[in-house]
């Protein structure tokens, strides 16, 4: 428990618990992330911003005064260009690219 508890510490810190091991696939090129985040529109880089925050579609289309269905157009273009295939995924990148 005290490895759980220093573990749980160092990632409420910011930090990284666990350290990539030889057998772990190496992490996606920043440059290549970074590539794919500058290739979103502005507008779907809004809907992304809000996507990290936690924001469902109708939550989004409401705050930046769109539909919900051309949220969710934006949403398969972010997912499409990002080349990933889940909104978890496409926050992650772009927290990791705001670091």
């Amino acid at each position: 428990i005290p490895d759980i508890t220093a573990a749980l510490r160092t990632v409420l810190d910011g930090g990284r618990a666990f350290q990539r091991t030889a057998d772990a696939p190496a992490p996606r090129a920043t440059s290549n992330a970074a590539a794919r985040l500058a290739s979103l529109t502005p507008a779907e880089r809004r809907v992304l911003n809000a996507m990290a925050g936690g924001g469902l579609n109708k939550q989004i289309a409401y705050e930046l005064g769109l539909s919900e269905m051309t949220i969710k157009q934006h949403v398969r273009a972010i997912l499409r260009k990002l080349q990933v295939v889940n909104r978890t995924t496409a926050v992650l990148i772009y927290r990791e690219m705001a670091r």
